[in-house]
């Protein structure tokens, strides 16, 4: 299962040459609807509000110029199914009682109540079409990182895709001015077949910004602590409370260190106090070391569930080079972010053993989830998925020769999905070889089907399995077997 946005995939250091002019031109900002002719949105979430109950309009009547934009992955045509662009707009985090707006709607009550977040603002409506700008460039992707390709993303064109992740508004959203901030929303990506990956999920990123300017004043006044290992370097600098251990810090004294330590304790409070909020005030936590791409450093909080360590959700301070892009000082600034799946989430906390029932219109599903439970932490503990029937499984082989060297999971599953859509549980690869003698390589996959509402019948099957074995010799270079 991924962990949110920041996924481990990445990288080399890239180029920041012309980002900051070249986003600047493009400014524009992927708001509700933009691509609908909406030209500006009010911030109004019916489930939370900020704690001023303010709204916020931004313009959206400037559309980013793609003349601006370098190519680096030519699309010829869109690779994006009917099935993927009928989820567009569902919207799941925003419908009450289900279980995916109901995650989202702890995480931000928690943040809007529980931290010294008075001034958060949330985003929970924009578009998920969004620019290779906003995807890639502004968050440093390598112009030639895999995640790129049209075998792992979903392209209208070379210019427009399907968001991969929530982290494409961090950018334009600091550039805007908001410094301290929730994006929730849905996200794509072309991946495996199985019972924790789907093409469509959803994720929620988490921003704030520091200023050095608040720090010293709280040096100033004697309120920053630190302590030290036994080689006496500076580890770890919080706000006073629990001194043991601790020396109060003066002004100037490893100002710079202190500052980083001191935005990345206060990240590990909100986001510990964000884990009691979904698992209770006796749940126990550990912090570990880990690469993120948009954080440096990068740590993962997990979380010890049912005699098990889970990760839980990946972190750490934002990047310089992501800082420079959206125009902030990164010797007077410093931010944290974070992101999770609330896929995820739900499925630990509430049991389901499978995402594509998120997508269920069975109220056998839906019945299962009330929105009230957000305000009552033993309701939300207590609720637990009940399966309502589990449904025969049948499984069929297919394979194939490749007949070219260039091969993609990803393009067999999405064919796979596209023809059987919900009724696929899980693809596994049972073969995989080179013939010794013609160096041609043969796969063989194994497809399970299993329908969460109804049982299946071998005629049903079989269909599906000749209309794909007529359909993959057309679209992918192989010869079957």
């Amino acid at each position: 299962m991924r962990l949110a946005s920041l996924t481990k995939k990445f990288h080399t250091k890239t180029s920041t040459t012309n980002l900051s002019s070249l986003l600047s031109k493009c400014n524009a900002i992927s708001l509700p609807n933009r691509f609908f002719h909406t030209n500006s949105f009010t911030l109004n979430d019916s489930n939370t509000t900020n704690n001023n109950n303010q709204s916020f309009t931004i313009d959206t009547t400037k559309e980013i110029n793609c003349n601006e934009l370098p190519i680096y992955v030519k699309i010829e045509e869109s690779n994006i199914p009917p099935s993927v662009s009928d989820k567009i707009g569902r919207n799941l985090h925003k419908q009450l009682n289900h279980p995916l707006c109901i995650i989202k709607t702890i995480i931000q009550n928690h943040f809007l109540k529980n931290t010294n977040n008075s001034t958060i603002q949330l985003f929970d409506d924009f578009h998920p079409k969004v620019t290779t700008l906003q995807n890639f460039e502004s968050l440093c992707f390598p112009t030639d990182h895999t995640s790129r390709q049209p075998q792992d993303t979903y392209y209208f064109n070379s210019y427009h895709l399907l968001r991969t992740h929530t982290t494409a508004h961090q950018v334009e959203l600091l550039k805007k001015g908001f410094n301290n901030f929730l994006i929730s929303g849905d996200v794509y990506r072309r991946d495996d077949i199985d019972a924790t990956h789907y093409p469509v999920f959803h994720q929620m990123d988490g921003v704030k910004l520091f200023k050095k300017n608040d720090f010293k004043e709280l040096l100033r006044n004697g309120e920053i602590i630190g302590k030290r290992n036994e080689d006496g370097v500076l580890v770890e600098v919080k706000r006073k409370n629990n001194n043991e251990g601790f020396e109060v810090l003066k002004e100037e004294e490893e100002e710079q260190l202190a500052f980083e330590l001191y935005c990345l304790n206060e990240l590990k409070q909100d986001l510990e106090g964000m884990a009691k909020s979904l698992f209770g005030s006796d749940i126990e936590m550990k912090w570990i070391n880990e690469y993120f791409p948009f954080v440096e450093p990068g740590i993962e909080l997990e979380i010890l569930f049912r005699g098990k360590w889970l990760e839980v959700l990946g972190c750490g301070l934002i990047r310089k080079e992501i800082m420079q892009n959206a125009n902030y000082d990164t010797t007077e600034n410093v931010g944290y972010a974070f992101g999770v799946g609330l896929e995820r989430l739900a499925m630990i906390l509430f049991d389901i053993p499978d995402i594509r029932l998120f997508w269920s219109q069975d109220n056998r599903f839906l019945k299962q989830f009330n929105q009230n439970i957000v305000n009552d932490i033993n309701l939300l503990l207590n609720t637990k998925f009940k399966p309502y029937s589990k449904y025969p499984g049948c499984y069929k082989d297919i394979s194939f020769w490749i007949d070219g060297k260039k091969w993609s999971d990803n393009d067999f599953y999405e064919i796979v999905r596209e023809l059987a859509g919900d009724l696929v549980e899980n693809v596994s690869i049972v073969d995989d070889f080179v013939h010794p003698k013609t160096g041609k390589r043969s796969k063989c996959y194994r497809i399970m089907y299993r329908s969460m509402d109804r049982s299946l019948t071998n005629e049903e099957i079989d269909n599906i399995q000749f209309k794909l074995r007529e359909l993959i010799p057309n679209k992918l270079s192989v010869t079957l077997r």
